[in-house]
């Protein structure tokens, strides 16, 4: 056998007055050593699972041996951000929309957005790198849109159309704004 580890073209004999074969059997007895050495020391733990058998490392079979505590699941991380987009320009009804939508949000859901389970972000769409909100929620004025995510990922949206429609009310506006919200808070 160690012979069948020397190089190619090294005598195959085991003469003591080659070196090649002095260090294939000087590794082969440390090699021989270390194996009965770890042999003996398995026998020797109780809490190995393969006493006995040929296990270098007991301590890891005595660690895998214990049941492991499994993580509990992560908890899905669900967020409501309530948009308002506009433009650079700006008329009464619009900030008006901005202004309603926020005190009805900040004042509906203060412990949500302490959580940071609500945000409420106006976002100007003429802004660059903000166009794609027209195209991402199809707008075509200035809107409030409530968008859902999960795990970071948008999974709904809703675009608060009625706003437009109430703005003679400001009562009526922000409980429509209101139940909207809770309603996506609910997952309705």
């Amino acid at each position: 056998m160690i012979a069948a580890l020397a190089p190619a073209g090294a005598r195959k004999d085991l003469s003591m007055n080659k070196p090649i074969t002095v260090v294939a059997v000087a590794l082969a007895l440390v090699a021989g050593a270390v194996w009965n050495n770890a042999l003996e020391k398995t026998a020797s733990v109780s809490s190995c699972s393969s006493k006995g058998s040929s296990c270098l490392m007991p301590e890891a079979c005595a660690a895998a041996a214990k049941p492991v505590a499994q993580k509990p699941a992560a908890k899905e991380q669900i967020k409501l951000v309530a948009y308002y987009f506009h433009g650079n320009f700006r008329c009464v009804s619009c900030r008006k929309i901005e202004e309603w939508t926020g005190k009805a949000i900040s004042e509906g859901f203060a412990k949500e957005i302490r959580s940071g389970r609500v945000q409420w972000r106006p976002v100007n769409v003429e802004v660059k790198g903000n166009e794609h909100y027209m195209k991402d929620y199809k707008l075509y004025t200035k809107s409030v849109v409530l968008s859902e995510t999960k795990n970071g990922k948008e999974a709904r949206w809703k675009n608060l159309d009625k706003v437009w429609t109430l703005l003679g009310d400001e009562a009526a506006f922000k409980k429509y704004v209101r139940d909207e919200v809770s309603a996506y808070l609910k997952g309705k």
